[in-house]
């Protein structure tokens, strides 16, 4: 199922991977989703419905359509929308899409210049929208293939950058599109010299150098040596030494040090993982629970190239990574109760990623995780346990977990746990809880999450029996989503009757378009996971999020 090979291409910190083989035959995209994509565009549905269709169109990528068209001249020509949202969707979408074309409008949105006036039939063009540019042009910068491109992106983003002019949204979200336009190469040392300048600049807002501090581990992740990984660790060291240190950057630097760090045995990195373990005993809590979970992914790194194998620099790595499950450990099992849920969630980290590298957990943390989840009763710390035990192949927690499925405070995460732990014998359970969970959202997207990682082969005929008889809106919403993340060709035809049906809701057209595109997504990963998992979510600007709605994240 497409959720499994979703986690295993987060693991992958490639810049570049390779395209994936598509799920659904082309023919069938070409001749039926896309021809339906445009349709709905045509039907002038409503701006929600409008919205996902683009959004489909972007994730399906560049096409040639008949009359010598093509899917990026449909949403360049949507952006001159009067409503503001859809004008961002098709200005996202190019982004998702990606290619020449896309780059050259997404520019001119940005600069907001003549071009991207005519392009809006606006006489200005919004900051939010310019924003939204710069996050678009952070994905044409990833995905490009195209060595130019990929520095006139870059380029692009940095004269803004550059601009006294330019407002705080729209920094952050040049500075955080910086981040995720690839990793060191193609000219991107200018790229990571200027954001070392944003991180010290002491005048520059705090918001935007908590997130150049992120967008430095974002570009350079992945190069566990050289010169230019040891500078930036230096600054992030210094900064972290500095008692007067605001929140924000603090908590950027330590996510960035959880991207740079390894568990080798050389100074740098020693001194690296000593400031994140004491960043565990003081401080604000969200800075607390950052350094653990940075512990925990810095252990899982190791330093030595592919195929390098000197016997000590292996053994003393192996060492740091049992130090810091035990400490781990410890702190589950003894710490303080706004700890505890850190550290599970950091074990379970650590025991996904050596199941990846062919290991496991130690028998005594499997153990303390299994005892320390049958006897928790706290709503906020359990859930924690519960994807602890499954990410951690805890094999004694199936039971404990299975009991615990049915309860409303939890039960939840413990379908999903189940499925990571790939605990078989839930299956029955598992198709119990989506039928009961039909009308809650997030309990019912779990269990299907559980079912798909367990590779269940009723899941998709059982979702599509539970659709057939929804009348909710709500729940058919979430059951075309999961529908669609599960990329299987049966769910085409259902999902385009949905579309289609004039007697459903707006709401549930236009998610049947977001699962259409889902299905047809030519990437391997969801293109909002290289933003969602790289930024300081405390840091955010509105153009990133807002509680009080909008923003990159809120898009589908």
């Amino acid at each position: 199922m497409r959720l499994r090979e979703r986690l295993d291409g987060m693991r992958a910190r490639s810049p570049r991977p390779e395209a994936p083989p598509p799920r659904l035959p082309p023919e069938l995209v070409r001749g039926r989703i896309v021809p339906a994509l445009l349709s709905e565009l045509a039907a002038e549905g409503g701006a929600e419905r409008t919205r996902a269709a683009l959004m489909a169109l972007g994730r399906i990528g560049p096409l040639a359509l008949e009359g010598g068209s093509d899917t990026a001249a449909v949403l360049v020509e949507h952006l001159d929308a009067a409503d503001l949202g859809v004008a961002t969707s098709a200005c996202l979408a190019l982004g998702v899409q990606g290619g020449p074309r896309a780059a050259t409008s997404l520019v001119a949105l940005l600069r907001g210049d003549a071009r991207g006036q005519e392009l809006i039939g606006r006489g200005r063009v919004p900051e939010a929208l310019r924003a939204q540019a710069a996050f678009a042009l952070g994905l044409v910068g990833e995905g490009c293939a195209i060595t130019d491109l990929a520095r006139f992106v870059r380029l692009e983003l940095l004269r803004v950058l550059d601009d006294p002019a330019t407002a705080l949204d729209l920094r952050a979200a040049v500075v955080i599109a910086l981040g995720a336009t690839g990793g060191v190469g193609d000219g991107s040392e200018q790229v990571v010299g200027r954001l070392e300048a944003v991180l010290r600049h002491e005048r520059e807002d705090d918001l935007v150098r908590a997130q150049a501090a992120t967008s430095l581990g974002a570009l350079l992740e992945g190069e566990p040596r050289g010169e230019v990984r040891a500078r930036v660790m230096t600054t992030l060291l210094a900064l972290l030494a500095r008692d007067d240190l605001s929140i924000p950057v603090r908590q950027g630097a330590l996510l960035a040090l959880g991207d740079l760090a390894s568990r080798s045995a050389e100074e740098l990195d020693r001194r690296a993982r000593s400031a994140l373990w004491e960043a565990t005993g003081r401080g604000d809590r969200a800075g607390r629970a950052f350094a653990l979970l940075a512990l925990a992914r810095v252990a899982s790194r190791s330093a030595l190239a592919a195929g390098e194998t000197p016997e000590l620099d292996a053994r003393a790595e192996a060492e740091v990574a049992r130090e810091t499950e035990q400490r781990l450990r410890a702190l589950l099992a003894e710490g303080k109760a706004l700890v505890r849920p850190w550290a599970a969630l950091a074990l379970g980290w650590l025991g996904w990623e050596a199941r990846a590298q062919g290991g496991r957990l130690e028998p005594e943390t499997r153990a303390v995780l299994e005892r320390c989840l049958s006897r928790e009763r706290s709503a906020e710390v359990a859930p924690a346990l519960a994807l602890a035990a499954g990410l951690g192949a805890a094999d004694g927690a199936g039971r404990t977990l299975l009991e615990r499925v049915p309860r409303r405070a939890d039960g939840s995460y413990a379908a999903l746990a189940l499925g990571f732990l790939g605990h078989t014998e839930a299956v029955p359970a598992l198709h119990l809880e989506l039928r009961a969970a039909d009308h809650e959202p997030l309990r019912l997207w779990r269990a299907a999450s559980a079912l798909a990682l367990l590779r269940d082969a009723e899941l998709v005929p059982e979702l599509l029996a539970i659709l057939a008889q929804c009348a909710c809106d709500t729940s058919s919403v979430t059951l075309a989503f999961t529908l669609g993340h599960t990329g299987d060709v049966r769910v085409v035809e259902p999902l385009l009757a949905m579309l289609a049906d004039p007697r459903a809701s707006q709401r549930k057209r236009a998610w049947a378009s977001y699962a259409l595109g889902l299905a047809a997504d030519r990437r391997p990963v969801p293109w909002i996971a290289r933003y969602a998992t790289r930024v300081d979510y405390l840091a955010a600007t509105p153009s990133l999020w807002s509680p009080f709605g909008g923003g990159l994240l809120e898009e589908r």
